[in-house]
Formats: C-alpha cells, structure tokens, sequence
C-alpha cells in the first residue's frame, strides 16, 4: 500500500511540473508582439513632458519629403499602437492567469508573489535605472533630482512613466482574485462585474493610491482575458475552420477605425485584440516563426525590454540630438536606420542588459545561499544602505 500511495503521489509531483512548464504557443506570439507594439509606440516620440520633466527634441524640421513619408508611416502605426496596446497587456495578463487553477492560488500567495515580481523592480528600475538614464538625455535637471526621486518613491504616475504599468496590474491582480473566487466559473458575471467596475472607475473621485488612481480602469480587458483562456480551444477552432476572414475583418475595421475614428474607444480596443490573437494563432501553426533564434531572444526577455527600452529611448535621442546626426534626416534611408536603431535596436540592447543583470542576479543569489546566517544579516543592511545612497544621498550631493 505504501507503495502504491508513494507512486500516486510521484505521479501526481510530475504532473504538477508539467502544469508548471506549460507554454501556450499564441500567448507567447501575443507577448512578444505586445512588447514590440510598446517599443514602436514610444519610438514616435520627440517631445515628452510630464510634471517635473520636459525636453523636446527638434529633429523632425530636418525631414525631407521621402525621409518625411517614412516618419509619418511610423507615426501612424505608433498612433494606432496607442488605440488598444496597454488593454491588449491586461487582456494577455488575464489569460496567463487563467492557466493556473484558482484553487492552487491564495491572495496572500499572490500579494507576495507579484510584490516581488512587480513592485521591486519598480522601485529598482526607477532609482536606478529611469531616473538617472533620463536626467542625463536631459529630461530631468539634476537641481530637482530630489522632488523627481520623492515623487518615483511615492507611485506618482508622471516620475513612473511607463513603468505605471508595473503598479496597476499589481492592483488588478489583488482586485480580480477574490472575483473569480467567488463567482467561479460564472464567466458572463465575472465580465459583467468588472464591464461595471470598469466604467464606474470613471464615474467616482480619482483616487492616488500607488499610482492607481482609479483601480479598476482596465479590470474589465484583464477578466476579458481570464474567460476567453476558458474557451480558447473552442474560439481557436473557429479561427482554424473559417475564422480568417473574421481575423481579416476585425484588422479593416482596427486599422481604418484609428485613421478615421468611426468607432468609439472600446470597440476599437476589442476589434483589435480580435485581429492581433487571430495573427497569433495563425503564426503558432508555424515553427519557423517560434524556433526562430531571433524570435527566441525577444521571447526570453520580453519584460526586460519593457523595462529598460523607455529610458534608453531617451538616451538615444539625446545622442542624435546632440552630435547631429538629425541633420542628416532629409536623407530618406538615415530616417529609416534610425528608426531600425530606435525600434531594434533598442530591444537588442535591452536583451543584452537583461541577459547580464539575470547572470548578475543568479551570481549573487548562489553566494547568498552560501553564507552562513549572521553574515546574510550584514549583507542585507549593506544592500539597504548602498540602495538609499544611491536613490537619497546621490541625487543631493550631484
């Protein structure tokens, strides 16, 4: 008996890593053309402000009538990028969070798996990666240093940027959970619950809580997600018998509604999920697409690029700007290898930093586990301290 009882339980250990280990083809397609959305989007750029920070980068009065063509194509992707992008990352959250079983989960697990995974490296990339990146293309003068690191500190939305992103899907998270808990597999309600949430959040007084002044604004694209994972095979079915025509439908209505505006903001959203996860899907039927080694990179280091690419973005237009390059820009093809540096480029780099503070980390967490206790306790308050000098102390003594 006892061994029968040791072999359920090894089958049921293997079963649970393969749960674990499960991959979705078009979710990682998904991610990874998410990603890149974002990184176009913020390639179109040349003048940002917020609060306490503004530059305005005037290379754009150099564009001649073909480099001119090509900066306004870019323009009008980024504007239509901007139309459903940061739902369509909510609505990917949400199916990813459907593949495990509600039951294997607990709120305290969640606060305390996605603290790590979201809050920290908030904090991390915002001392000591965004601020200082942007305060050297400019952006930031070092005489408000303090206020700007005051206003990252406290989950201001400006000083964060696009690392808002971080803090609001930490909220929608805690916010679903206990939803999806209750109402089980009622789907219908669940997306009627957080539809009323949704529009409600614009109703009531913002609220500037860690940077989420209205929790629920995108809960609704978020449970969106989390019950189209319930039918995915059934809706992928439908796209593998006659659903291109439906896909190809759905990418005329996004594509001309963002040009000429005919459809309101939610259609908009929805059409154009619709049309990105039915490209996904096709491109999965294709292992040249997802064992393509460039694909394979991007794919591994998705939230390192969504993470270092703002302030790089920066840092490269602030390059151009002052060794100028820009006047070069009425050549059409110096405008077109610019905008490969600023899109691919940037993503290259980003894979590359991703990859060394990855080694970096594990380098330091192989020595962690090797200390012995009281010298892990001194390690930690040295941390503690070189992290406050560098996010206090630097800012005042520059």
């Amino acid at each position: 008996m006892a061994a029968i009882k040791d072999n359920v339980k090894l089958e049921s250990e293997c079963e649970q890593r393969k749960q674990k280990k499960v991959k979705i083809i078009e979710y990682d397609i998904l991610r990874v053309i998410a990603t890149t959305f974002v990184v176009i989007g913020h390639s179109t750029f040349y003048t940002m402000q917020d609060t306490l920070g503004y530059i305005n980068f005037q290379i754009t009065d150099y564009l001649s009538f073909r480099s001119g063509v090509i900066y306004s194509f870019f323009s009008e992707i980024g504007g239509w990028i901007y139309t459903f992008h940061m739902p369509l990352f909510f609505f990917l959250s949400g199916a990813v969070f459907a593949i495990k079983s509600l039951d294997s989960m607990s709120l305290d697990s969640i606060i305390k798996n996605k603290f790590i995974r979201l809050i920290i490296p908030y904090f991390l990339v915002l001392c000591l990666f965004s601020i200082p990146l942007k305060t050297i293309s400019g952006f930031y003068q070092i005489s408000d240093l303090v206020n700007v690191y005051s206003s990252g500190l406290t989950f201001q939305e400006t000083t964060g940027g696009h690392l808002w992103f971080l803090i609001a899907l930490f909220w929608c998270l805690i916010s679903f959970y206990p939803i999806a808990k209750i109402l089980s597999d009622r789907y219908f309600t669940i997306l009627l619950v957080c539809f009323l949430l949704t529009n409600g959040s614009y109703m009531v007084p913002s609220i500037n809580i860690m940077l989420w002044n209205n929790p629920f604004t995108y809960i609704f694209w978020f449970s969106l997600g989390y019950v189209f994972h319930q039918y995915r095979q059934d809706i992928n079915e439908f796209l593998d018998n006659k659903g291109i025509f439906f896909v190809l439908i759905m990418g005329i209505l996004s594509l001309t509604s963002a040009k000429f505006n005919y459809l309101n903001s939610f259609l908009q959203t929805l059409v154009s999920i619709i049309f990105i996860y039915g490209i996904c899907h096709y491109l999965a039927r294709s292992k040249r697409i997802y064992q393509n080694k460039c694909y394979q990179l991007i794919s591994k280091n998705t939230f390192g690029i969504y993470l270092f690419h703002d302030p790089l973005n920066y840092v490269l237009l602030y390059l151009v700007y002052e060794t100028g390059v820009y006047r070069w820009f009425s050549i059409w093809f110096i405008v077109l290898g610019w905008f490969v540096l600023r899109i691919l480029g940037n993503m290259l780099m980003c894979c590359g930093l991703n990859t060394l503070i990855n080694l970096l980390f594990k380098r330091i967490d192989e020595i962690y586990m090797n200390m012995n206790s009281s010298i892990k306790y001194i390690f930690f308050w040295i941390i503690i301290m070189l992290t406050a000098f560098l996010m206090f102390l630097y800012p005042i003594i520059g």
